[in-house]
């Protein structure tokens, strides 16, 4: 019964259960079962999950704040969330963390950090894998490139 399902993971979440507040808040995000959509409960559950170490709570609301759909573009936030779960080794953070390092959006441009996070993401073979290991073939097409233009102006 999700009536049942929802009171019992709002007692839990109340509670401060980490992994019922994740699972509460997607509930709320999508208007799930007896549930309106509210995505500021959505958010304000995600933050406390978040806050309490939850990779999975980290990365979803990184990825809203990447987005804008917390309140506003916060790359700085999400690039400092997106470092929380990605340093408890969670492959699809590693990726977007890697990839604002990339960019130099919301962190500072800084292609050890790339390496390192797109390396890490590709070592798991999860999800995340794939685009970190193409976006590491184009930084080494690119580096390639970059050495041979400098020995062809070195000549």
């Amino acid at each position: 019964d999700d009536a049942e399902a929802v009171r019992l993971y709002t007692q839990a979440a109340e509670q401060g259960h980490a992994m019922t507040q994740h699972i509460l808040a997607l509930y709320y995000y999508y208007g799930e079962g007896p549930l309106a959509k509210d995505t500021a409960e959505a958010v304000r559950l995600r933050r406390q999950a978040a806050d309490q170490g939850h990779a999975k709570a980290q990365r979803e609301l990184a990825l809203r704040c990447m987005l804008g759909d917390v309140a506003a573009h916060d790359l700085a936030d999400a690039a400092r969330l997106f470092c929380l779960a990605a340093e408890q080794g969670y492959a699809e953070a590693q990726f977007w963390l890697g990839f604002l390092c990339e960019c130099g959006k919301g962190t500072t441009w800084d292609m050890v950090e790339v390496l390192r996070w797109y390396q890490a993401a590709a070592a798991q073979h999860g999800k995340g894998a794939s685009w970190a290991l193409a976006q590491l073939d184009v930084l080494y097409e690119k580096g390639m490139r970059e050495v041979a233009r400098y020995a062809a102006a070195s000549d």
